[in-house]
């Protein structure tokens, strides 16, 4: 039995302002859940509301059995924060099931997004990702927002998504709601190109025993166990640990990265039905670990060094749900969450982010052809640097705050045949003041499974604090005596960097022409203004050597456009076909002719992925997976092709025997090279077994 061990390290000895700090966060989370529990009460009045929702399928071996309408009819909430079908949604919006990423094969969550069409997935090292919507991919993708049960794990510190530290049991994943496209209307600032929405199941779900246990070349040990159970007639909990080591990928020359890297988790959640039209969920998690790369220590040299990132982090989540009718609910969710890394050697930095978060959202029906949701909502960042050599910063502690609004009024303008949606929100920051985020969305029903689409939207990326405030080093390189003195080039933030604007213009079309066919197509037009660029105002000249400043500023515009398309074709019960290609083109343009651009932020021209999921006799399963990726033609990256195969056999129910083998085709290849890392690190083919039992 597979019992992994959660390490959990002793509280740290902190300084009396570090203590005071800290302790105002907790003492206004724990406030919070206080209020929530008188909120439950308070509401706790009978109500014998039917439940709206559409038909949701079951997970697991279950799918294959669904046809392709009740598929149609998946809810998704992701769009309008409400539930409602995925053929209905005025956005280009793709699920991801618990199913699919089981037959996929996919071991970590940012993988498991190379099934969405249009979709920028790279694997840079073996512990790093870049992942990106519809262009701008990058090791920080800054316009795609990441939640995980309704918590941001978007990092305002440096804007992007540290997705070796973003897991869970997968098992455990109800799905992954993906919109290809500006979200901020309803979730905020940082949704400019796209949302993951990461939804794990109600723990009515996840009742019983679950052990499972995988092991390969790169794969070298993982293993996870969850216990659920009730609490009562109407409450049910699970907990769960889950533990891995990772091996590392290759380098061009063949031999091996030093880039392992072990994580440990766990966390529990509660789900408490309090009475008929009253729910509260409550869950957290905690991790720790180390991840292990290897980092060019000149910067503009070939020597590199070891450098370790001790990672960990803690989160409590608190939803309260009250529905009054089918037409009207109100939520309201409050969150707290920490974040520490620590990297030495080299670097000898480190940083931690402290967030308390409040939301409350309200769902009404004013008039017989409106639907209004609202909301209102508070985030207070407290983020701590200790600085090292390659990064300065001016302020070393620095709290900030967002306060947000939000209105969205759904009108049915032709009942079942066409509506119309028109809202934007309102937000309130520490940097830049007041931003507003409109959309205007139109949905059009001409018959039966044919829905036609249209959005206009604006977005705004908000400045990190790294881009407000700090001088971090690219490029070092030690002096050449006599002639050569050491040289330095360093990016500098400034306080007038401003927000990135969008203005995005998408229709779409979803049919089901036949039983057994679905196609879902998007074809968009993005415009940015006042993007992120770096001016060389001077050379400093001293006795050290030479130091050259890149100064960040917003003097770039850029337009994007591409289509999207997907198509499902389910011949037999037993056998699913989907394939999907995302075409993409984009041009980026400066004010200051010294404004060189950013070579890291690319994505591929052209993507093509094909998905093969069959059922065979006596309970085993044949999946394959395909992917074609363009060159980046910038990093001299070449385009590849990614075949995965599954094989998987269920001996009885209880059990579930798996073995995977990934990157057939190439024994190693490049998927992507941010201009900081010296020859990259190649992805290599891996074969694992997995088993899973359920008791």
């Amino acid at each position: 039995m597979i019992s992994p061990q959660v390490q959990i390290p002793p509280t740290p000895i902190l300084p009396p302002a570090d203590r005071s700090r800290r302790h105002r966060l907790l003492r206004a989370s724990t406030t919070a859940l206080l209020s929530l529990s008188v909120v439950t009460r308070a509401l706790e009045a009978p109500s014998s509301a039917p439940s709206s929702s559409p038909p949701k399928p079951a997970g697991l071996s279950e799918l294959m059995n669904y046809d392709l309408e009740t598929l149609l009819n998946m809810e998704v909430t992701s769009v309008a924060r409400k539930g409602q079908r995925l053929e209905d949604a005025t956005a280009a919006i793709s699920v991801i099931t618990s199913e699919d990423i089981r037959r996929s094969g996919t071991t970590t969550i940012a993988d498991s997004l190379r099934l969405v069409p249009g979709m920028n997935v790279a694997q840079i090292e073996a512990n790093r990702w870049a992942v990106s919507a519809r262009g701008f991919n990058g090791p920080f993708a800054t316009k795609l927002l990441v939640l995980i049960d309704g918590r941001s794990v978007y990092s305002p510190m440096f804007s992007g998504v540290y997705w070796e530290v973003q897991d869970t049991l997968l098992e455990d994943l109800d799905r992954i709601e993906v919109i290809r496209g500006p979200g901020s209307t309803v979730w905020g600032a940082n949704a400019v190109n796209g949302v993951v929405n990461i939804i794990s199941k109600p723990t009515k779900e996840t009742l019983g025993t679950l052990i499972t246990a995988s092991a390969g070349d790169n794969e070298q040990g993982v293993g996870g166990v969850r216990y659920g159970g009730q609490l009562g007639e109407h409450a049910s909990y699970r907990v769960y640990a889950k533990s891995f080591y990772r091996d590392g990928g290759a380098l061009p020359s063949g031999a091996d990265a030093d880039e392992d890297w072990n994580v440990n988790r766990g966390g529990f959640r509660v789900d408490w039905d309090v009475s008929d039209s009253n729910q509260w969920t409550v869950q957290g998690d905690y991790y720790d670990g180390k991840v292990r790369e290897e980092y060019p220590i000149n910067g503009l040299t070939l020597e590199r060094t070891r450098l370790r990132t001790d990672v960990a982090g803690i989160n409590v989540l608190t939803r309260f749900k009250h529905t009054w009718s089918e037409d009207s609910d109100l939520s309201i969710q409050v969150y707290y969450d920490q974040s520490e890394r620590r990297q030495t050697r080299a670097l000898n930095f480190s940083q931690t982010e402290d967030t308390f978060d409040f939301e409350a959202i309200h769902r009404f029906v004013p008039l017989n052809a409106h639907e209004v949701t609202w909301g209102l909502g508070y985030r207070q960042i407290l983020d701590d640097i200790d600085e090292g050599f390659y990064v300065r910063r001016g302020i070393h502690e620095q709290t900030r705050e967002v306060w947000s609004a939000f209105l969205e009024d759904e009108i049915r303008i032709v009942e079942d045949r066409l509506k119309l949606t028109l809202g934007s929100k309102i937000e309130h920051n520490t940097y830049t003041g007041f931003e507003y985020q409109p959309t205007s969305r139109l949905l059009f029903t001409p018959a039966k499974h044919h829905t036609l689409w249209a959005a206009v939207s604006r977005a705004v990326r908000t400045p990190s604090a790294f881009e407000r405030d700090s001088r971090i080093t690219i490029g070092n390189a030690p002096a050449i005596p006599p002639l050569v003195p050491p040289y330095k080039l360093q990016v500098l933030g400034s306080e007038s960097f401003d927000s990135e604007n969008l203005l995005a213009y998408e229709l779409g079309y979803r049919v089901q022409p036949h039983a057994t066919v679905t196609v879902d197509t998007s074809i968009f037009f993005n415009r940015y203004d006042s993007l992120r660029s770096f001016y060389l105002p001077n050379r400093k000249l001293s006795p050290t050597g030479i130091t050259d400043e890149l100064l960040i500023n917003n003097e770039r515009d850029g337009e994007t456009y591409g289509a999207e398309v997907s198509a499902t074709w389910k011949p037999t019960e037993l056998w699913a076909l989907t394939a999907s290609h995302a075409w993409l083109k984009y041009h980026t343009w400066t004010h200051v002719p010294s404004s060189p651009d950013e070579p890291s932020l690319v994505s591929p021209e052209n993507q093509t992925s094909i998905r093969s999921r069959l059922n065979l006799p006596h309970n085993v399963e044949f999946d394959v997976l395909g992917y074609y990726v363009d060159a980046l033609s910038n990093q001299n990256v070449k385009s590849y092709t990614r075949l995965d195969l599954r094989l998987g056999w269920h001996p009885s129910k209880q059990w579930e025997l798996s073995l995977v083998v990934q990157n057939l085709i190439d024994d190693r290849h490049p998927e992507f090279a941010p201009s900081y890392s010296v020859g990259g690190t190649e992805i290599e083919r891996s074969i694992y077994g997995k088993v899973t039992v359920r008791f």
